[in-house]
């Protein structure tokens, strides 16, 4: 549900205390106590003139393993072309939050946020559509609608997206008005179709890994990276866990420890098919399920491959695969890198 008012909201940093008057219920204010997470926060009471906020919702997912994301795309106008076509700029990276107890967010460009729709993808909005909350300013009052979004694509080389509407409900008339000001789009999570050893995952390669529900799970480049030394030698990063959902993590304190001299830094730089940069080296477990389903994901040599699992300062776990044989060999040997990506 999203809660937007026109009237200013006052914040007070030193009792982290939000009030801002209420526009759903009659009486004084609503309060909240808020916390933010940016050293920049005011530090001082400050005015709030344009506010939207969207609650958590207080029942939490079925699957404590898959928490609901949601979307947040805003803009400084909008081109409402007509009640099924719907034009925002992209300004700016659409904002996305988890509801509690995970509190993860992210920033999705134009690219990946689209590909949200994509049918290809086993999470994509097309075969669910997501309602959205959509608000925009007329004359210093901000208004609200429920909307459907039925599929959303860029235009204008990618400078806008262009969303096809279905108009729900809402208390005010669809706006006369060409050009709508202020305008925020607040868009639910998907219903997720399960996964299946094989698929396509959501950056286009091939899913190896999945959570019991398929909901989560891991896909793997198609192609390998390159060759090249663990790195680290003669250093212990510590924080490389053998088991399966610690590459990402692995991969990150490698690169914070030792920099870009490492196979690490290979896969994290690795561009997948949709165009999205960023992967992992895949944990000693991980990469062993790699291997048991390398057939599915293909392009393996029959090779040695390097996990983000180390075995002390001079050793890290490799694998082969021609034979599946898991071993601990010297950091400066060259081995083969495959990127893998949780999602």
């Amino acid at each position: 549900m999203a809660i937007a008012g026109g009237n200013p909201a006052t914040y007070d940093s030193g009792s982290g205390r939000l009030d801002i008057p209420a526009v759903i219920v009659d009486g004084g204010p609503i309060n909240y106590s808020v916390a933010f997470e940016k050293a920049d926060a005011p530090a001082t009471s400050v005015h709030i003139n344009a506010f939207r906020l969207l609650p958590e919702s207080v029942a939490l997912a079925e699957d404590p393993s898959a928490p609901e994301w949601l979307f947040v795309h805003t803009a400084a106008t909008a081109e409402l072309v007509s009640t099924t076509t719907l034009v925002v700029p992209f300004q700016q990276d659409v904002f996305a939050f988890t509801d509690r107890p995970y509190r993860r967010h992210a920033y999705l460009n134009a690219t990946q946020f689209v590909s949200l729709w994509n049918d290809a993808g086993s999470d994509s909005f097309i075969a669910d559509p997501p309602n959205a909350v959509l608000t925009w300013a007329d004359s210093g009052v901000v208004k609200e609608a429920e909307v459907e979004l039925l599929d959303a694509k860029l235009i204008g080389d990618g400078k806008s997206i262009q969303y096809t509407t279905t108009w729900l409900t809402s208390r005010y008339d669809i706006p006369d008005a060409t050009i709508v000001q202020s305008v925020s789009l607040f868009i639910d999570d998907a219903t997720q179709a399960p996964y299946k050893i094989g698929d396509t995952g959501p950056s286009g390669g091939k899913v190896f890994y999945i959570s019991h529900d398929g909901r989560k799970g891991i896909e793997a480049a198609p192609v390998d990276a390159g060759r090249v030394p663990w790195g680290c030698d003669g250093v212990y990063v510590q924080w490389t866990a053998p088991n399966i959902g610690a590459g990402q993590s692995n991969t990150e304190n490698i690169i914070d420890k030792c920099g870009e001299s490492t196979a690490a830094y290979l896969a994290s730089e690795y561009t997948w098919p949709n165009g999205q940069k960023g992967g992992s080296l895949p944990s000693k477990h991980e990469l062993n399920e790699l291997y048991r389903h390398k057939d599915v994901v293909g392009g393996f040599a029959n090779d040695y491959y390097w996990s983000s699992s180390e075995d002390g300062s001079s050793l890290a776990w490799n694998q082969s695969f021609n034979n599946g044989n898991q071993d601990n060999d010297l950091k400066n040997f060259s081995y083969l890198v495959r990127a893998v990506r949780a999602f």
